[in-house]
């Protein structure tokens, strides 16, 4: 034990350097975690859509809802999520999630699985995930 103590205060920046690697990689894994909801790939997400038709929910705001969308998403923002908007509670058809980059969603997901919605999704990697599948989008109003 004593030659490890040595050590650290020997190599006290090579030690600092070790504790903040560490530190940030159980930061980045907490905030990775998907909240207890299904996280899903964009292709994933497009047979969803094509199968079951779900409640698809953009939660950016509606600056960038309108600059492109997937088709037949409704805008409605975080706050309106999490405060149980009345178009969400009671749905028969699954719920998508899409943000920007997919952590919201998460977060947002686990509020309405717990408000009692059954299935509720997010899609992994937001709308950067799907403009980066080279998917389309759309500017008319879900």
């Amino acid at each position: 034990m004593d030659v490890l103590i040595n050590f650290l205060v020997d190599h006290w920046l090579l030690s600092s350097g070790l504790i903040v690697l560490l530190i940030t990689i159980i930061w980045v894994e907490i905030n990775s975690q998907n909240y207890g909801i299904t996280l899903l790939s964009v292709h994933d997400m497009v047979r969803l859509m094509n199968q079951q038709k779900p409640m698809i929910v953009d939660m950016r705001h509606e600056s960038q809802y309108t600059k492109g969308h997937v088709l037949g998403a409704l805008s409605i923002v975080q706050k309106a999520v999490e405060q149980l908007d009345k178009r969400l509670l009671n749905q028969s058809r699954p719920i998508l999630l899409i943000c920007e980059m997919g952590h919201q969603a998460a977060k947002v997901g686990a509020i309405l699985k717990t408000a009692g919605c059954q299935e509720v999704y997010g899609l992994k990697g937001g709308m950067r995930a799907w403009h980066e599948a080279g998917l389309p989008v759309t500017q008319s109003k879900g």
